[in-house]
């Protein structure tokens, strides 16, 4: 399951770094610069990258292949929205007051926040744009977030493969 994942990971960063390389190209060609930002945006996108692909590894080992490319699809997309989640939670307290229901409600919509993927984590591509450099801190919380939940998903889809096969 490491292989596949770090193989796949590989092929990702290589298809970055060209698409980055040729986007830097015609940036230059057109009069304009690239700069740290930009490098950062990069970066942030191949974190992304690396959490998408676990969540496709840990679909592919767990369903059957139509299902787990839809269940890669719906938490990637899912996992660009997770700001709404909360939003909803705020919602729902205050169309239904403060009772039973809606604190049941808002703590299980907190579960989901927290269980998706929270890939604003690593949209970094307006300040690319604005030429805004991202804190060091950001960008090393990033990692962190993209190193742990993706060995989450590579522990659990090794143990999903290892009960599959016995």
């Amino acid at each position: 399951v490491a292989g596949k994942y770090l193989g796949l990971v590989m092929v990702m960063g290589l298809c970055l770094v060209m698409t980055g390389t040729l986007l830097a190209g015609w940036v230059f060609l057109n009069g304009g610069s690239v700069g740290v930002a930009f490098l950062q945006s990069l970066y942030a996108t191949f974190l992304e990258f690396m959490v998408v692909t676990g969540i496709a590894l840990f679909f592919s080992v767990t369903a059957h292949p139509i299902e787990g490319a839809v269940f890669a699809l719906v938490v990637a997309i899912a996992g660009r929205s997770t700001s709404a989640l909360l939003d909803l939670g705020e919602l729902i307290v205050k169309q239904a007051g403060p009772g039973l229901f809606s604190r049941t409600m808002v703590r299980v919509i907190e579960v989901v926040y927290y269980v998706l993927p929270n890939f604003q984590n690593f949209d970094l591509r307006s300040e690319a744009a604005l030429a805004i450099t991202a804190p060091a801190e950001m960008l090393l919380m990033s990692t962190a977030y993209a190193l742990t939940y993706s060995t989450i998903l590579l522990l659990l889809s090794a143990w999903s493969f290892e009960r599959r096969m016995l």
